[in-house]
């Protein structure tokens, strides 16, 4: 859906369906895991997990008018996300 949504936006009008055909046919097909009963997965064992002791960690780039902004402030064109786990609320 997400490329079929790209396309549209760059004025080629294909439906989901149709793309998802062509990835399947030429091997390009995601993976794709069906949990078990269809139960959403967790990636850690909160129970065993203590606040503030294991972090998740994400490095993006920021926008170009950001960018000119933090060079004049000697600031690095980067942003840091430091994400505790246990304390997240989703």
């Amino acid at each position: 859906m997400r490329i079929a949504r790209v396309l549209k936006e760059k004025g080629i009008e294909v439906k989901p369906s149709t793309v998802r055909y062509v990835l399947e046919r030429y091997g390009l097909q995601g993976r794709y895991k069906r949990s078990k009963y269809r139960k959403r997965r967790r990636f850690y064992d909160f129970d065993a997990l203590y606040p503030l002791s294991h972090f998740e960690v994400d490095l993006k780039e920021i926008s170009e008018e950001s960018i000119t902004h933090a060079s004049k402030l000697n600031i690095p064109p980067y942003q840091w996300t430091f994400i505790d786990v246990k304390t997240i609320l989703l």
